[in-house]
């Protein structure tokens, strides 16, 4: 059965947002840069994978990072020997030694230039604007029976005609909101999947996610098993 297609919206001239089931791809002309890797996040793409230049993790969950491997190997054919650029989060090692682990294991057919920068210093990827910004976050530890916080940021990306936001795993927080104030577009996840029992907000309810993403001209709400909750976008 063929996929529906991806959710899509096209903000000011030339920028596109295209949600994939955990990553984000936004376009700004024929430069396409990709917020994070999600596991099927190759079929997620389809076409649209020629046009990824450059590709940001927010942290080294597995819904950010387990479809690496796989995207950096697919995206040989189209990167005619010049380099491709990773950037993640300073402390973010799960990311690195996945693609560490591709360049050793299956060799590199392109450079992969792979950056460590430090969150809440803006710079520049191309025609865009890239900054990270730390977020509160947690997630299941290894037996599945506890809650452990974890590295995690928050991007907002700047094309020459939008400005977008991408909020994955994080907490309710005052950041948030500023983070998501002024933007065109902002993508903000929400609690859905099973959890461990645990103290503390380390998710937000979708409810929590529109009201924090109410800021931005628009505000899409996604679940962190990846599906788009269409009922949450606002009216106006």
């Amino acid at each position: 059965m063929p996929s529906p297609p991806a959710p899509s919206t096209r903000i000011g001239t030339d920028t596109t947002v295209t949600w994939l089931d955990g990553g984000v791809l936004v376009q700004w002309q024929d430069h396409g840069f990709l917020l994070d890797a999600p596991p099927g996040i190759t079929r997620a793409l389809g076409p649209r994978i020629a046009s990824v230049r450059a590709i940001v993790l927010t942290g080294g969950r597995w819904q950010s990072v387990g479809g690496l491997i796989e995207l950096l190997a697919q995206l040989g054919p189209y990167r005619s020997g010049l380099p491709m650029d990773l950037r993640l989060p300073l402390g973010a090692e799960r990311g690195v030694a996945l693609a560490e682990t591709w360049i050793r294991a299956w060799g590199s057919p392109y450079p992969l230039a792979i950056d460590l920068v430090r969150p809440g210093i803006g710079h520049d990827m191309g025609p865009m604007g890239v900054e990270l910004r730390t977020v509160r976050s947690a997630e299941p530890d290894g037996t599945g029976e506890g809650i452990v916080p974890r590295l995690q940021v928050a991007t907002r990306l700047t094309t020459p005609d939008a400005v977008v936001v991408w909020v994955p795993a994080a907490a309710p927080g005052e950041g948030v909101r500023k983070l998501c104030a002024g933007a065109d577009l902002a993508i903000v996840e929400a609690g859905t999947r099973p959890w461990p029992a645990h103290e503390g907000r380390w998710r937000m309810t979708p409810t929590e996610a529109l009201t924090h993403g109410s800021g931005a001209g628009e505000a899409w709400v996604v679940g962190d098993d990846g599906l788009l909750l269409d009922h949450q976008f606002p009216t106006a």
